[in-house]
C-alpha cells in the first residue's frame, strides 16, 4: 500500500513514474482516495496566500538598525584581550590591606574560664584509690 502512495505522490510532484506502478496504484480504491486527497492538499497549498502580518517589515528594519548600532559599539578582540591581561596584572600587583577592626574581629573571643587536666601519674591505677 505504501508503494501506491509513494507512486501517486511522485505523480503529483511531477516526478517520473513507472506506468505499471501507476496502473497498480490506480487499481486500488484506497490509493485512488489518497490521490484525491493529494490533489486537494496541493490546491489548498497553491490557493493559500502566505503574507506576513502587518508591521513585520517595520519591525525587521528596526531590529536591523539596532544591530548595526550595537555592532559599532563592539570592541575588537585583541583590544579586549589586552584589557583582560592588564586587569589581571594590575590585580596581582595590588596589595590588599585589611582594616584593623576586621583583624580584631577575626581573633577568637577571650576565654571566660580555663580548665586544666593533669595526666595521671604512671603508678596510679585506672580506677583510682578506694
Amino acid at each position: 500500500m505504501t508503494e501506491h502512495f509513494e507512486t501517486l505522490s511522485a505523480l503529483i510532484d511531477g516526478e517520473p513514474v513507472a506506468i505499471d506502478a501507476l496502473e497498480a496504484a490506480l487499481a486500488n480504491a484506497d490509493a485512488r482516495r489518497s490521490l484525491v486527497e493529494f490533489v486537494r492538499l496541493r490546491q489548498l497549498a497553491r490557493d493559500e496566500t502566505a503574507e506576513p502580518r502587518p508591521g513585520l517589515a517595520e519591525r525587521v528594519a528596526l531590529l536591523a538598525r539596532r544591530r548595526r548600532g550595537l555592532a559599532r559599539l563592539r570592541v575588537p578582540l585583541p583590544l579586549a584581550a589586552a584589557a583582560v591581561v592588564l586587569a589581571l596584572i594590575g590585580g596581582t600587583l595590588i596589595e590588599v590591606k585589611w582594616p584593623a577592626f576586621e583583624r580584631e574581629q577575626l581573633q577568637p573571643p577571650p576565654a571566660s574560664r580555663v580548665l586544666q587536666f593533669d595526666p595521671p601519674s604512671p603508678g596510679a591505677s585506672e580506677g583510682g584509690s578506694r
